[in-house]
């Protein structure tokens, strides 16, 4: 059943595909797309060179637990550890906070798995973090593969330390 102004409008009565001359407001509920790969389509704007699609078909947010190594050596105890991840389309924004209780032989970049959305290729990223507890630096966050990632301070120092909290976020295409 639809309702257009205060006349109502029974199922039958409604031929696909549906126009309106104005806008449609939903007072109450969700617009929900029936079909996979279908969404809200910007088509009628201009098209710039380059342009492969103005389709907005997926919207996702969720959380997810960071798996975290080191590149040399090992670390001792992982602390607390949280994440999530907010996707638009392909491109996905993904927030960490990882806490290292005690590093023991850690060393080389922080390599952080289990990323919530496999990335489309590697390389394909930019990402920021920063120690919180110990001395505050801030350092870089690269995709070097599809299925994990890596911290390195920007003077190319190792992140890790006892008791340190490195806090960041990655974006990414899928």
């Amino acid at each position: 059943m639809l309702k257009v102004a205060n006349s109502v409008i029974s199922a039958s009565q409604i031929k696909t595909p549906i126009s309106f001359a104005g806008d449609v407001t939903l007072s109450t509920g969700n617009l929900v797309i029936g079909t996979s790969g279908k969404g809200i389509d910007f088509s009628i704007t201009s098209h710039p060179a380059g342009m492969t699609s103005e389709l907005l078909a997926d919207y996702e947010e969720g959380t997810w637990t960071p798996s975290v190594t080191s590149s040399g050596g090992s670390i001792t105890t992982v602390g607390a550890v949280s994440g999530s991840y907010t996707k638009v389309g392909r491109v996905v924004h993904a927030f960490f906070d990882i806490n290292i209780t005690t590093n023991g032989t850690g060393s080389g970049s922080i390599l952080v798995a289990n990323i919530p959305l496999a990335p489309s290729a590697a390389n394909t990223s930019m990402g920021v973090f920063r120690e919180q507890s110990v001395n505050g630096k801030i350092g870089s966050v690269n995709l070097p593969n599809t299925t994990q990632f890596q911290l390195q301070f920007y003077d190319n120092s190792y992140p890790g330390s006892d008791g340190c909290r490195l806090v960041g976020e990655i974006t990414y295409y899928v």
